[in-house]
């Protein structure tokens, strides 16, 4: 029987808050104020603080002493950082892993969902399902810890950003030419095509950044 994870208190305010972030409800600068934020979602301030210590990780909010927390603005060396770091770790899990049949169906599958996700947000919650789907063979757990954590950071950028891109299709593409070198063995290849899929969305989200005024 497959394992139910129960999400924490803190979990489910740490998703509120950043939803509230990627929605433009609180507002890049803007102090977070604990005790509204607390009165608001019903929770003590306990909660609430180690959600924003757990953003300030995933890199929504910057704290500084004696002024608490701020929303973060996006920033372009930032996101480049992010998804640099993302590629090479996603490379050396890929190389750990092992395919079946299975799981490049599985993958076939999740690809499916990405091109018919009807909506940013179904699109991004289907892209993160293929993705960790990709690694998850990987045996390193640490490896997986800190892709999950490069995931997280990078996912406000998706959402702010994803809208706007030119050449979404493409990026499918390379999730497909990923799945066929894992299915005619070859790893090297589809770390290549890795590789160049995290880098094509780093290049295409900066442009989107620049092009439409935005802080990054």
């Amino acid at each position: 029987m497959a394992e139910i994870r129960r999400i924490s208190l803190v979990d489910r305010v740490r998703e509120e808050l950043s939803r509230r972030m990627r929605a433009g409800e609180l507002l890049p600068g803007e102090r977070l104020n604990e005790t509204a934020l607390a009165e608001q979602l019903g929770v003590s301030a306990t909660p609430i603080r180690e959600a924003l210590l757990g953003l300030e990780q995933d890199t929504y909010v910057r704290s500084s002493p004696g002024k608490g927390f701020v929303v973060a603005a996006l920033d372009a060396r930032e996101m480049l950082d992010i998804y640099c770091v993302l590629a090479e770790l996603d490379a050396t899990a890929l190389r750990m892993a092992r395919f079946d049949e299975v799981t490049l169906a599985t993958l076939r599958e999740l690809e499916h969902e990405c091109r018919l996700a009807s909506d940013d947000v179904g699109a991004i919650a289907a892209d993160v399902r293929w993705h960790t789907t990709l690694v998850a063979s990987c045996p390193n757990s640490y490896l997986l810890e800190q892709i999950e954590l490069s995931r997280r950071a990078a996912s406000r950028y998706e959402h702010a950003l994803l809208c706007e891109l030119p050449h979404r299709s493409a990026l499918s593409d390379h999730h497909e030419a990923i799945i066929d070198a894992l299915a005619g063995a070859d790893i090297e290849g589809a770390v290549r095509w890795l590789t160049v899929h995290w880098r094509e969305l780093a290049r295409q989200l900066h442009g989107v950044s620049q092009r439409v005024g935005s802080d990054p």
